[in-house]
């Protein structure tokens, strides 16, 4: 306890150490002695170790009266409820207890301006005694606890925070006296009510707001049913953000302000077609994903700022926008999980910096449009789940060289495989699954380069180009939004693999595929997991797969494979889901690590395998073999025997006769 308080003596004048001894700056006594009465509530957390409070200001120069208590998270534990000395402080502008231990707070500190009390484990009933403060110039406020019933007398308020926390009941009517409010971040809590009352009771004079955040609630219903904007938000001139995502709202989406640059509606029960304005011409990100909204999309290709537009899991029909221009700064397109039709507009290989194209899940036809190849720096392609056809062209391996995933699986592709795919060197996912492919597989696959170096090189430079982002400023400064890759790859490969972070996995099965398997496909040995199954290859299993240290899932099933299971089979410790059944495969089976975990079902329809986990033994089928084997050469030398004497007799006739 005593270092404690000697830190508090020292520190709260700003300590400083200089060649082993320390100079105490000078603080106004009676702040001073207010500092250590506040102080002296602390329990020791460090055991008597010495405690160094750097963050307390005093006044210019660091002399004069306390200005500054910065002592957040230092993981202090109260005694009893705060000291009232702190109301001593009279000139304090900024007060930071966040993430300690506290039993209540003092309430008469006029010229506070900036409050951070978020995790400091305050009672609700201590702060709902805000209505009873002096706190009226305070413009910052950060809480993670229960919300203040009069929050609406701190009137000078211009930045509210209180995201993921578990705040339920209605958002108090008297926030619409906060009319300084630049800022609202309610997002990640329970709060609930009709989004009409909340608009009509919090937005009327706030004209300087900017971004309101409502996501991640339970919130619902409002005049968004009858697809009308509420006035008061409406006449909200400078709102640039807008999310209300993750609620209960139903209805249409009404026209909204033209100042609005960021638009997140997504995860609500929104029905209806597109409003005729969504904001200004300069949106940047627009989320409308899963929602229940219908028609026509084509007019968003006159929004030349927006980065990123996400429409997925919709009920969106009609045809892709075809007016995409030059100029556009779209990253991410995601119309993905609709009903679009007709084919994939040729204008959209105007834009060139985009990094995603997702429209798989759609009623999409015909063959890719040549133009497609100008946008070489799409990360991800997934035009999966289509009615496309044609055949694969040969310009994506040669243009398209920034490809982390190309799905092009459930379409009518026909041809064969171009060997230029191997030239697709930052490839971690190559799934052209269930089409009309046909030829052999191609030996270039082994060329992949991602899929040779695998998850230990890749990461860096994985996570580097797939962070695509943009920054939007407002009155709490910038607010980021990102579209990370992997967040996508890990609903794609959802039950394929243990995703981790990083996935090299080819699919080619559900194909018309012959010929024998390549053994280059042994050299991928970041490849984790690999699906041919389905197909008419034939030949034997490569004994270079058990170079492939990294695979969890192979399927080879429904081919005409033949020959044993490679002993180096064994070496696949990673391996957790085999298929090999429906195959002419023979021999015994490898038992051991990982293989002895397999059911008999993953070898079914092999009638020459023996072995565990099969109930054939492969001594008995040994045997069985040697048993045909013994009689048909006894059955062929008694036949040649025979065949000989015949001749023979023939030969000698005229001879017995005469």
């Amino acid at each position: 306890m005593q270092g404690i308080l000697l830190s508090a003596l020292l520190v709260l004048c700003q300590l400083i150490t200089n060649a082993g001894k320390i100079t105490v700056a000078a603080c106004i006594a009676s702040e001073r002695d207010a500092l250590l009465a506040f102080k002296a509530g602390f329990s020791d957390p460090a055991g008597g170790e010495l405690l160094a409070w750097s963050r307390v200001s005093c006044g210019k120069n660091k002399i004069g009266p306390v200005v500054s208590l910065d002592i957040g998270h230092y993981d202090l534990t109260f005694s009893g409820e705060i000291n009232s000395s702190l109301a001593a402080l009279t000139r304090l502008v900024h007060l930071n207890l966040s993430g300690n231990d506290f039993g209540g707070a003092t309430n008469m500190l006029p010229l506070l301006k900036v409050l951070r009390l978020n995790d400091a484990f305050l009672p609700a009933t201590d702060l709902n005694a805000l209505s009873h403060t002096n706190f009226t110039a305070l413009r910052v406020l950060e809480l993670s606890c229960s919300l203040p019933r009069n929050l609406g007398n701190l009137t000078s308020l211009s930045f509210i925070q209180l995201r993921a926390n578990n705040l339920e009941g209605e958002i108090p009517g008297s926030m619409s006296r906060l009319c300084n409010l630049c800022h609202i971040d309610l997002s990640g809590n329970h709060f609930s009510g009709d989004i009409t009352r909340v608009a009509n009771t919090l937005f009327p004079c706030m004209n300087q707001l900017k971004i309101l955040d409502l996501a991640l609630n339970n919130l619902t219903g409002g005049n968004m049913i009858n697809g009308e904007l509420p006035k008061s938000l409406k006449h909200m001139k400078a709102l640039e953000l807008l999310d209300m995502s993750s609620n209960q709202l139903e209805g249409c989406i009404p026209d909204l302000p033209s100042s609005v640059k960021v638009l997140d509606l997504s995860g609500n029960h929104l029905y209806g077609p597109l409003p005729q304005s969504l904001g200004a011409k300069e949106i940047y990100y627009l989320s409308l994903k899963e929602n229940f909204l219908s028609r026509s999309i084509t007019y968003l290709c006159e929004m030349v700022w927006m980065e990123q537009v996400l429409l997925s899991l919709n009920n969106f029909s009609g045809v892709l926008p075809n007016c995409w221009r030059k100029d556009s700064a779209l990253r991410v397109i995601d119309f993905s999980n609709n009903n679009i039709h007709g084919e994939i507009s040729s204008t959209m290989g105007s834009l060139t910096s985009l990094g995603s194209l997702l429209l798989h899940r759609n009623k999409l036809s015909g063959p890719l449009p040549t133009s497609l190849k100008l946008c070489n720096r799409l990360i991800f392609l997934d035009l999966s789940e289509n009615n496309l056809s044609g055949t694969i062209p040969t310009w994506i391996g040669d243009s398209l060289q920034s490809l982390i995933l190309l799905s092009l699986r459930s379409n009518n592709f026909s041809g064969e495989i171009p060997e230029l795919l191997s030239q697709l060197h930052a490839l971690q996912i190559l799934d052209i699954a269930d089409n009309n492919l046909s030829g052999p597989v191609p030996k270039s696959l082994g060329n992949l380069a991602a899929m040779q170096l695998g998850r230990h090189m890749i990461q860096q430079q994985f996570s580097t180009i797939s962070d695509i982002h943009f920054m939007v400023y407002g009155a709490g400064g910038a607010v980021l939004y990102r579209l990370y890759a992997y967040l996508y790859l890990n609903s794609l490969l959802a039950g394929k693999l243990q995703y981790n972070g990083t996935a090299f996995y080819i699919d080619l099965s559900g194909n018309q595929l012959a010929g024998e398997i390549p053994i280059e496909i042994g050299f991928l040995s970041g490849l984790t997991g690999l699906n041919l199954s389905g197909n008419h290859i034939r030949g034997s299993i490569p004994e270079e797969f058990g170079n492939l240290r990294s695979l969890e899932v192979l399927d080879l099933s429904r081919n005409d494979l033949s020959g044993p299971i490679p002993q180096s089979f064994l070496s696949l410790s990673g391996l957790s889901h085999l298929n090999l059944s429906y195959s002419d495969l023979s021999g015994a089976i490898p038992f051991g690590n990982e293989l002895a975990t397999f059911a008999e079902s993953t070898y079914f329809g092999n009638a020459n395998l023996c072995g565990p986990p099969l109930s054939r033994s492969c001594l008995y089928h040994r045997r069985k073999h040697q048993l045909k084997f013994d009689t048909g050469t006894y059955l062929s030398a008694l036949l040649g025997f025979a065949f000989g004497f015949c001749i023979m007799f023939v030969i000698l006739i005229p001879y017995m006769v005469a």
